[in-house]
């Protein structure tokens, strides 16, 4: 696979991400979405979290695949430039109300800044969760963020930042599995596949993909990649 073939999936994800954020959008206003949700009555539950620059919506095509392999997703959305530890906190809070009140526990998949905001939450109540799929996540940094210093989250996103090393000291606890995509082709997150120390964890798993940059892990070129990964 070469990188016109990656930069190809990744345009070619920009108008299906698109078109499903849209559909979401009406659904969401007529409350249609609320309708559906009815007809699976005891599914797997999933939490999509957004990545920075963008909102809940921009998961919602990932969130129709998950619903016709039979799970029930819910679009999360949060305020990407605030400090990441203060959103996993309010989002503790909600997560243990919203467990309870289903009583199940859940799988978080997160992109890009969202995929840190799942691992801090699952370091935080890992009781409540199943597994987290982190897609595209900078769990050591990304250069661009150095250039939005004044953002607090983008701040915690610089390479060698104290949240990332924090997040690293607090590790993966062993009742949750850990899924972490990456782009060998990702235009925002830079990591080797030599550098996540797998060895060391045997509940994480790391993945690479060649066909999409950073917008295309939450495109259709890997709704089965996450699909299965929730099934395993």
């Amino acid at each position: 696979m070469s990188l016109l073939d990656a930069l190809k999936g990744e345009l070619s994800s920009i108008s299906p991400i698109a078109l499903a954020s849209l559909r979401s959008r009406v659904e969401h206003v007529i409350g249609f979405d609320r309708i559906i949700d009815s007809f699976n009555t005891n599914p797997e539950l999933v939490l999509l979290l957004h990545g920075f620059l963008m909102d809940e919506f921009s998961m919602a095509g990932l969130g129709y695949h998950l619903r016709d392999e039979g799970f029930k997703s819910y679009l999360r959305n949060y305020k990407y430039g605030d400090d990441l530890r203060k959103v996993a906190s309010r989002r503790s809070d909600s997560l243990t109300d919203f467990c309870k009140k289903k009583k199940k526990r859940v799988s978080l998949v997160g992109h890009s800044e969202g995929g840190l905001v799942a691992w801090e939450k699952a370091q935080n109540n890992p009781h409540l969760i199943n597994k987290v799929i982190a897609l595209g996540s900078p769990v050591y940094g990304t250069p661009l963020a150095h250039f939005l210093p004044i953002v607090p989250s983008c701040k915690q996103m610089c390479v060698g930042s104290d949240y990332l090393r924090e997040l690293w000291e607090r590790g993966f606890p062993k009742e949750v599995e850990f899924h972490f995509v990456f782009s060998k082709y990702d235009e925002v997150v830079l990591t080797s596949p030599e550098r996540i120390m797998t060895n060391k964890y045997s509940n994480v798993h790391v993945y690479f993909v060649d066909n999409v940059g950073h917008l295309g892990l939450i495109g259709p070129r890997c709704y089965e990649l996450v699909s299965k990964l929730l099934k395993s």
